[in-house]
């Protein structure tokens, strides 16, 4: 939905390094928008001021969300693994599987989200 030049009145603006700009602009480029839309679309995304596409999810609340279907994932195969092998699972064993996706859980999900954003 496009608006209005004028409907926008107010600026704000920043700087980043070398860096920071290359990423950005791999996020922009690829989202199709224009630098600035992007850059408006994320910084009211991340102030949760608007809602993209009508979705309500925040950044952080994907992140979590693919966290623990990532562990889950982790604890399936693992398990699946053990029974596959003939092992007899103990609680012991579950317990170990699921502290270990646990632990990795946040760790990949934000790997897979940035494997994401480079596409």
């Amino acid at each position: 939905m496009k608006r209005d030049a004028e409907s926008f009145t107010c600026a704000i603006t920043t700087k980043v390094t070398e860096a920071e700009f290359k990423q950005l602009e791999q996020l922009w480029s690829a989202s199709g928008m224009s630098r600035s839309e992007w850059c408006r679309k994320a910084l009211l995304n991340q102030a949760n001021l608007t809602n993209p596409n009508g979705n309500s999810h925040t950044v952080n609340e994907i992140t979590v969300l693919l966290a623990e279907l990532l562990a889950l994932r982790t604890i399936t195969v693992n398990l699946l693994h053990s029974l596959g092998s003939g092992e007899q699972v103990s609680r012991e064993k579950l317990t170990n599987l699921t502290e270990l996706a646990d632990r990795e859980k946040f760790r990949r999900a934000i790997d897979r989200l940035q494997q994401f954003i480079k596409k």
